[in-house]
């Protein structure tokens, strides 16, 4: 559906808003949920990698002498990414914001109109939703070389070959992940830890933070572990790139492998898990344009969208002024278009890129 009018609106709206609005869309995402995210400082998505150029010492005699031809160094890298584009526009007729003005709100009631009680603010939310979905789904499943540009998904940064942020594998043979495959019949517990957790560990010194699987292998691996007692945990804590700590919230469905939590993701790639260092690995995104608004005007919207805001401490009401302006997770852009005739629009906007920093830090283990 694209314009929304008055005919679309008028059966939802009914002639009392009793309840709020039930959505019947699965929103849900998870990995998205235990990235870092970072604002980006250039126009695009840079590090620099360090690959072997030298040997490991061995031992010396006690006289040796060195001329400059004789000094050895490692090889530094640039990586690059740009970045994806990820929006949604909604639309509303004039009639159908006034008609949904018009119909009487009980307090708590939110149906269709949002807390704001405007039609386009509601639209506007939803299409944020939108966003966060399409940026969950290309975490794994987008690829490089697409116009218009896309997040480098998971599936094909974590590889043992090709080319990733313009480093080549072949090249470098330090640029490439874990991987290996195991059948169905053949997965174990132990098959994990000897085919993707302890590989990882051999390939870069580090052991996952954190393995991520599609429903049926979740279940799959579940049920390994017995049903003799609940094996869920009620809580992930993860570390982030420079010494951050990513949590995501109780009742998330979990279990732990060797103490590292395997986390359920639809959007995961089939037939895959993933073992991820989520030290090195973050989301990069372009930052929000700001219109210069202050404190105080940040503030007084917050008292007139909620009156018990007015009872919040100066210092309360400053730090949720600036999570308002420095958001974690998606950032979004929403702009009002220019309106046609009696009709306005709202377009959200965000530009994102994943970035697996370093290669062999991650890997994948495909169940045939």
């Amino acid at each position: 559906m694209s314009l929304t009018v008055a005919t679309d609106v008028a059966g939802a709206l009914s002639v009392y808003l009793a309840r709020p609005l039930t959505s019947a869309i699965n929103f849900n995402s998870g990995l998205i949920h235990l990235l870092d995210s970072k604002v980006a400082t250039g126009a695009q998505c840079t590090w620099t990698v360090e690959f072997s150029g030298q040997s490991n010492a061995v031992a010396t005699a006690e006289t040796a002498t060195y001329t400059p031809s004789d000094s050895t160094s490692e090889i530094e890298k640039l990586a690059s990414l740009g970045f994806g584009k990820y929006e949604k526009h909604s639309a509303v007729s004039g009639k159908a914001e006034r008609i949904a003005a018009a119909v009487p709100t009980p307090p708590g009631a939110r149906s269709l109109v949002g807390a704001k009680n405007k039609l386009l603010m509601s639209r506007a939310e939803r299409s944020y939703q939108r966003v966060v979905r399409g940026v969950a789904s290309d975490i794994y499943a987008g690829v490089t070389g697409q116009n218009p540009e896309q997040i480098v998904g998971l599936a094909q940064a974590v590889d043992s070959t090709g080319t990733y942020a313009g480093l080549a594998q072949g090249t470098y043979s330090e640029w490439a992940s874990v991987e290996d495959t195991v059948t169905t019949a053949a997965l174990s517990i132990s098959a994990v830890r000897e085919t993707l957790i302890l590989p990882i560990f051999n390939a870069c010194g580090k052991y996952p933070t954190v393995l991520a699987a599609g429903s049926t292998i979740f279940l799959g691996l579940l049920n390994l572990l017995g049903s003799s007692s609940d094996p869920y945990v009620r809580g992930i804590e993860v570390p982030g790139p420079g010494g951050t700590v990513r949590k995501l919230a109780a009742g998330t469905k979990a279990f732990m492998i060797d103490e590292i939590p395997v986390i359920l993701d639809r959007d995961c790639t089939a037939g895959t898990i993933y073992g991820l260092n989520t030290e090195h690995l973050w989301l990069e995104q372009l930052p929000t344009i700001q219109y210069g608004f202050s404190d105080e005007e940040i503030m007084a919207a917050l008292t007139m969208i909620n009156p018990a805001a007015a009872g919040l401490t100066d210092d309360q009401l400053i730090k949720i002024a600036n999570a308002i302006r420095n958001p974690t997770g998606i950032l979004p852009q929403f702009k009002l278009l220019g309106a046609v005739g009696d009709q306005e629009q709202v377009i959200c906007t965000s530009y994102a890129q994943l970035v697996v920093e370093l290669r062999n830090a991650h890997g994948k283990l495909a169940v045939t």
